[in-house]
């Protein structure tokens, strides 16, 4: 069997498939990320009668702790407290988190 008849490629094939159904269902899970959203957004909205601007601050604000996750991840990673790594960082954001 040679190279040219194609069945080596059937292998590829599946496997590129699979990963391509793979990225499509993870797409389609992060889009319904957005339905819990826009309850909050319509509550806040029409119940509460928040402003635009005040909600865009509120939305903003919730994402915060994931913007700060790599910078937390580098410095923890670089700097050692007491030849520790990471465990007396986890203690100092479990304190803090008790406040």
């Amino acid at each position: 069997m040679s190279a040219k008849d194609g069945k080596g490629k059937q292998p590829e094939k599946a496997k590129a498939k699979r990963i391509r159904s793979l990225l499509g269902v993870g797409y389609w899970v992060q889009g319904f990320r957005v339905f819990p959203w826009m309850v909050v957004n319509f509550f806040l909205k029409d119940s509460v009668k928040v402003d635009p601007s005040t909600l865009q601050i509120l939305q903003n604000s919730a994402n915060l702790p994931m913007v700060g996750k790599p910078l937390y991840g580098v410095v923890s990673d670089a700097v050692y407290i007491s030849g520790q790594h990471r465990v007396p960082y986890i203690s100092i954001g479990g304190k803090t988190k008790s406040f």
